[in-house]
């Protein structure tokens, strides 16, 4: 029988078709079917009752995911290793290798919300890192002219970076990354390849003035300061976060719901109140480092949440024009943003350096995208205008949590970095998908 390569060819083409014509029908289908299921799904959560609170659950369940992700991990961790992480010292010790990224991520927020970024953070703690233990030797010990004066050289260095995003109209990805490599270079000439390290090392007034303990009074088994410092600092951030509610209330700034609103703040009071009860039964007393932190906590949730500059700060973050058209100077705040991140490089540069007794040039080669990291996961927005302190918070414990338990079991830095990578993507993809389906 001869081949007939035509009527083939034709047979095959009609068998095609009738294959494309079945898949599309079929694609049709389904995408009526979506759509009328979404259809539906919406008049359910409008016009009922019942879909009124499943509505609110999903939206409380998205807005507070981050809580329900810190329980996970950290019931997790807690089992794997054995109840250790509570343990008194051990949570000392995870409090104090993250103290100095609180006290940083609080600028980092700040850069963040504006719509910023800054990248030379980490490289500037380094170089800082090595100015002060030379200001400290070489000014009689003082450890508080050693803080006075590092603060001061990060704020000016934070004034030049400032001033070139703000009225120099240059993004901040590049004026910081010119910044990131610049503070390198000036870390590993200064230093020359060397460790420097304070007069005294760990007897040293800048390390017993920086991570050791503060002169306490122990009840039994309980240091007192130690179990009543974290409570009053917890009342003072709840009180300004219920003074900033009420005050949003009274311009006519959305607020979330009063009942959940409470919650958090309860929420908020008890872990306080959990971290000085860990803290009082720990084999020291209190450490300076966490009276450090905890007034920067204070201090950034008062201005955030009780001024008028944090204000301008959401406003810049959430429309730029809008902003600027409303009376918000944006030059001027965009520049005092970097001046604060500068100035808390500085003072944060010191327990950075006090926590490994020793300022190398190798020191914050990856502070900056662990700084990043933690406002990111405490739910600040990529797009900025979104984000608080004690999301902020949140993040940093989440990633603390999951650095001190990986650090329990033994696991190398490199598989910690790509969890950590892992982390960041995710919450990153998280926000811009929220975003888009907002859009």
């Amino acid at each position: 029988m001869k081949f007939n390569f035509k009527e083939s060819w034709n047979s095959f083409k009609t068998e095609t078709k009738k294959v494309k014509s079945l898949f599309n029908n079929h694609f049709n289908n389904v995408s009526r079917q979506l759509h009328n299921f979404k259809k539906n799904w919406r008049h359910f959560l409008k016009n009922t009752k019942t879909g009124y609170y499943v509505d609110e659950s999903l939206h409380h369940l998205k807005k507070f995911s981050m809580l329900y992700i810190f329980v996970i991990i950290f019931a997790i961790f807690l089992g794997i290793t054995n109840g250790t992480l509570l343990q008194p010292d051990t949570f000392s010790l995870l409090f104090q290798n993250n103290a100095y990224i609180i006290i940083l991520a609080m600028g980092m927020l700040l850069v963040i919300l504006s719509g910023n970024i800054d990248l030379s953070v980490g490289t500037l703690v380094g170089l800082l890192g090595l100015f002060s233990v030379y200001i400290y030797n070489n000014t009689g010990q003082s450890i508080w002219l050693t803080f006075i004066l590092t603060t001061l050289i990060g704020a000016a260095i934070g004034l030049i970076q400032g001033y070139l995003i703000g009225y120099g109209n240059i993004p901040a990805f590049i004026v910081t990354l010119g910044g990131f490599l610049a503070f390198k270079g000036a870390q590993l000439f200064y230093s020359g390849g060397s460790t420097l390290t304070p007069i005294g090392s760990r007897s040293s007034t800048y390390i017993t003035g920086t991570i050791e303990g503060i002169p306490d009074i122990q009840v039994g088994s309980v240091w007192i300061f130690s179990l009543i410092l974290p409570i009053i600092f917890g009342a003072i951030i709840v009180g300004l976060r219920v003074w900033g509610y009420f005050s949003k209330q009274k311009f006519g700034i959305r607020t979330q719901n009063i009942y959940i609103f409470i919650v958090i703040q309860i929420i908020i009071f008890l872990l306080f109140t959990g971290s000085g009860v860990i803290f009082g039964l720990g084999t020291k007393s209190m450490k300076y480092f966490v009276l450090y932190t905890g007034i920067a906590l204070a201090l950034f949730t008062f201005l955030t949440q009780n001024t008028a500059f944090g204000r301008s700060v959401y406003a810049i973050g959430g429309n730029r024009k809008a902003a600027k058209l409303s009376g918000v100077n944006v030059k001027r705040t965009t520049m005092i943003i970097f001046v604060i991140i500068g100035a808390l490089a500085g003072f944060s540069s010191i327990i950075y350096t006090a926590t490994f007794s020793s300022a190398t040039s190798s020191r914050g080669d990856d502070l900056a995208l662990d700084v990043i990291s933690v406002v990111f996961t405490g739910g600040a927005s990529v797009y900025g205008g979104i984000g608080t302190v004690s999301g902020t918070i949140l993040g940093t414990s989440i990633i603390g949590v999951i650095n001190q338990g990986l650090l329990v079991l033994n696991v190398e830095s490199s598989q910690k970095n790509i969890i950590k990578g892992l982390i960041l993507v995710s919450v990153v993809g998280w926000d811009v998908l929220s975003n888009k389906k907002n859009n």
